[in-house]
């Protein structure tokens, strides 16, 4: 049984008046060698979350940033020392999350994005699956990065419902 909003101290909130997210101001273009990302926690999971709009349209060309990011591949340690990883595959993980098209909009989708597995010893990227754990933090991302909005009955109440689309699984 879910816990009355009342019970729930505002500080604890998913809508607070503080983001969870923080950023600097957005580099101009990837060719800065900047991209503005969010280093989020959800469950037993990291990772970085990115704006689909800061990446390359063709995902193949993904690859060398989201390798750099994670400090990929490390074959003699596996630990990721010179990225962000943490050596484990929980620690390895990336989402690019984006704005819906109209035709998604239409269908009630208000964030779509996709998951990325990173390998950490080889240079291995894989899209084929999602992470329950950082699903969790879409929602939040999507929030506070102006993906999705929140009504204002949801702002009040200090929760909000994010209907997000992972595009790996096709899946809401």
């Amino acid at each position: 049984m879910l816990p009355r909003l009342a019970a729930i101290p505002p500080s604890r909130r998913l809508l607070s008046p503080r983001r969870a997210t923080h950023s600097l101001p957005r580099p101009t273009t990837l060719d800065d060698g900047c991209i503005s990302a969010s280093y989020l926690r959800g469950g037993t999971s990291k990772g970085i979350f990115l704006h689909r709009r800061d990446l390359p349209a063709d995902p193949a060309a993904w690859k060398p940033i989201l390798l750099g990011l994670m400090g990929s591949p490390d074959p003699a340690h596996g630990r990721q020392l010179d990225g962000m990883g943490g050596g484990v595959s929980s620690l390895s993980k990336v989402c690019v999350v984006q704005p819906p098209d109209p035709a998604q909009r239409a269908r009630g989708i208000d964030v779509v994005y996709t998951f990325v597995q990173v390998g950490i010893r080889d240079a291995a990227i894989d899209l084929s699956g999602n992470c329950g754990n950082l699903s969790s933090m879409i929602g939040v991302f999507a929030l506070d990065e102006g993906l999705a909005a929140a009504g204002p009955a949801a702002r009040a109440a200090g929760l909000a419902t994010v209907r997000a689309l992972n595009t790996n699984t096709d899946k809401l």
